[in-house]
């Protein structure tokens, strides 16, 4: 009983400057050393609550992700479709109304079904799936950039199955040199890829919490 109590009070009061290194690797969803019942039943309950967050979180980026690429889309079928391209800034930035049956660059527009839905739609579907269970198991800068991977992704599956092609109407460049014509879902795909790019070349550094948490200045 008194070392229970004693045991409770030291959750209570200040966090071991070791117990508090390790709060990183909890929120990495690492393995974490053999603590004493309590702290470990705090961290679990941190841990817990980050998982919650991170769910929601990653709901809502997938969310906005894909309701902000509908619903451009929808704008370009209403107001571009059968309509000259539309140009500002120089050209710089065009509107331009394109169906594309295929995936990147119109690749696979050609292909004979049921090949063509396997390949197009099938396969983007289930690794859409599987990268969904996996964002929630990684630290949350990726976690966020999978929400936004995720959710460009199932914007252009979903037109796939909806339409049977993807609409497209945006066009960067200057001069001869242009990107091709793109959608909002590709541009949170690529802003996904993007912020995984820049998790794996930054250092990881623990959150500043961890050093309030261990009672530290």
């Amino acid at each position: 009983m008194h070392s229970c109590a004693k045991c409770h009070a030291g959750c209570i009061g200040k966090v071991s400057i070791c117990q508090a290194n390790v709060l990183g690797d909890i929120f990495e969803n690492k393995e974490t050393p053999h603590f004493n019942p309590c702290f470990r039943l705090k961290l679990n309950h941190m841990k817990n609550g980050t998982s919650l967050f991170k769910a929601l979180l990653l709901w809502c980026l997938i969310t906005f992700s894909f309701g902000c690429d509908q619903a451009t889309k929808q704008l370009a079928r209403e107001n571009l479709k059968n309509e000259d391209q539309i140009g500002y800034f120089d050209d710089t930035f065009l509107l331009i109304y394109a169906e594309n049956p295929g995936a990147f660059y119109g690749s696979g527009s050609r292909w004979k079904e049921p090949y063509k839905s396997l390949i197009l739609i099938g396969l983007p579907v289930a690794s859409l799936l599987v990268l969904l269970v996996y964002a929630l198991r990684v630290r949350m800068l990726q976690s966020i950039a999978f929400g936004f991977i995720i959710g460009g992704g199932f914007g252009n599956v979903f037109d796939r199955i909806m339409h049977g092609k993807v609409v497209d109407f945006l066009n960067l460049g200057v001069g001869d040199f242009r990107t091709g014509i793109f959608n909002v879902a590709d541009m949170a795909i690529v802003f996904g890829l993007g912020l995984l790019l820049a998790g794996f070349l930054v250092p990881k550094i623990k959150p500043h919490f961890v050093c309030w948490l261990a009672g530290e200045k």
